[in-house]
């Protein structure tokens, strides 16, 4: 049988459709002879994340995101629609969270799933929430750096600036004259350096050459010194030092026989020291005497008339002693 080319051409063409919409449905993650619950999420913010994106639930691909809209003409809110396959059981509290899928940072819906004793059916909506992606981490890390970055480099401008400013051609022709200059001065300076060391060299070889000689010199009559103070010393311990000494062992011994005899009793030292009697005595006697002395100062005419000294002349005597005494002392200040 012969087959028109129309009907081969249509057959062509549905197999073309046919196979276009399994192939746009099997890139939305979507497969076509799976049966899947349609659920809903409403999120501020989807950041980033993309129509066919997956659906995960602990790492496993479990379905994807089919429509991603507005709700009505509200702008601050967006609805979220993802098919997930009919034999997997959602509880009703479970959480549809943005988050991070892979290391490139693919954004994901993933399923926190807390147990409840109910399940939600197709058509429900889950609570929701969003996880900072990884690129708006590392901005946000990033910011304070780039910050800071900036202001170091308005920083270095202004110091570049500056230094512009004050580096200017009559400053760097002033700098380079005065590099010069400090070379010359210190070609100067190496050119002194070498004269004085030249001529301290010469200095030193005659100041060593002298003091070899006075050290010679003074060697040579330390010598002579120590062999004359030997010789002094030699006699001395030969003649009067050792005479001396003999004398002061002799007058040693002598003293010590006499203090013997005195503590013997032994002479009229040792008498008038060891007899207690004796000692009392003569405090007696120098008690009487002084009581005498002052009698004949109170009644001298009683005593001085037996030697012929009558009142007048004593009287004339006590007053030339009181002239005496005080022109002694008129003398003695004036003298001082």
């Amino acid at each position: 049988m012969k087959i028109a080319n129309e009907t081969k051409i249509g057959l062509l063409a549905t197999f073309a459709i046919v196979v276009l919409i399994l192939g746009y449905n099997f890139l939305k993650g979507k497969d076509f002879f799976t049966n899947y619950n349609t659920y809903y999420a409403k999120y501020k913010d989807i950041d980033g994340l993309q129509q066919s994106a997956s659906v995960v639930i602990n790492g496993l691909r479990v379905g994807s995101v089919s429509k991603i809209n507005f709700v009505g003409n509200d702008l601050n809110n967006i609805i979220v629609e993802f098919n997930i396959k009919n034999d997997i059981n959602i509880p009703n509290k479970s959480v549809a969270e943005i988050n991070s899928y892979d290391f490139l940072g693919s954004r994901a819906i993933v399923l926190k799933i807390i147990k409840s004793e109910k399940n939600l059916i197709s058509g429900d909506t889950l609570a929701s929430s969003i996880q900072e992606s990884l690129g708006s981490r590392v901005s946000r890390e990033l910011l304070p750096v780039k910050d800071k970055a900036s202001q170091l480099l308005g920083s270095i401008d202004t110091v570049l600036q500056v230094v512009q400013t004050i580096f200017n051609a009559e400053t760097r022709s002033s700098i380079q004259k005065g590099v010069f200059d400090m070379q010359g001065t210190l070609n100067n300076f190496n050119a002194s350096s070498r004269t004085i060391d030249t001529l301290i060299k010469g200095k030193i070889k005659g100041l060593v050459y002298n003091l070899e000689g006075i050290t010679a010199v003074i060697n040579r009559d330390m010598s002579s010194i120590s062999t004359n103070i030997k010789s002094i010393t030699d006699s001395l311990a030969q003649t009067s030092l050792k005479k001396a000494v003999n004398d002061a062992e002799i007058m040693m011994q002598e003293l010590a026989s006499i203090t013997k005899k005195i503590n013997e009793g032994d002479g009229s030292m040792g008498l008038l020291i060891n007899d207690k009697e004796l000692y009392n005595n003569l405090n007696k006697t120098t008690a009487e005497l002084a009581m005498l002395l002052a009698e004949i100062q109170k009644n001298p005419k009683k005593y001085l008339g037996i030697l012929g000294w009558n009142e007048k002349k004593v009287a004339r005597k006590a007053k030339k002693s009181r002239e005496r005494e005080i022109k002694d002392s008129i003398k003695n200040a004036t003298n001082s």
